[in-house]
């Protein structure tokens, strides 16, 4: 039995995704002189992924919107795959900011502001 182009793609996302919370975990914690060159090489993608949120993200009215191309994306050596759940999830978290009855979308996107300035503050070039 073959499975549809959907399946798959549905499966290398889930994988993805599982990839990216399984780094989060050994990103914090898993000393840098316990990780693998594998663990490492991964670990960079995921601290680009984190660059291209905060540094490519723009807010425009009550909204999160990427300001990278998916060809960027891919130049700056990101998988594709992280694209599409990039788009996605900014796709969900609009979609929440303008339903939620429970969270006013002014906290949501305070908080999104405040992670990045916490992550500019920790990778403050001097």
């Amino acid at each position: 039995m073959s499975r549809t182009v959907d399946t798959m793609e549905m499966e290398a996302e889930k994988e993805a995704r599982q990839t990216l919370f399984d780094l989060s975990i050994i990103r914090n914690t898993t000393p840098d002189s316990l990780r693998t060159p594998e663990q490492k090489a991964l670990l960079k993608k995921l601290e680009k992924l984190e660059e291209i949120f905060y540094e490519r993200c723009e807010i425009k009215g009550k909204r999160l919107e990427v300001s990278i191309s998916k060809e960027d994306f891919r130049t700056v050596g990101m998988p594709e795959i992280y694209y599409d759940i990039l788009k996605k999830d900014l796709k969900d978290i609009n979609r929440y900011i303008d339903t939620s009855t429970v969270v006013p979308a002014e906290m949501i996107i305070d908080a999104y502001k405040k992670s990045r300035d916490e992550y500019f503050a920790r990778n403050k070039k001097n």
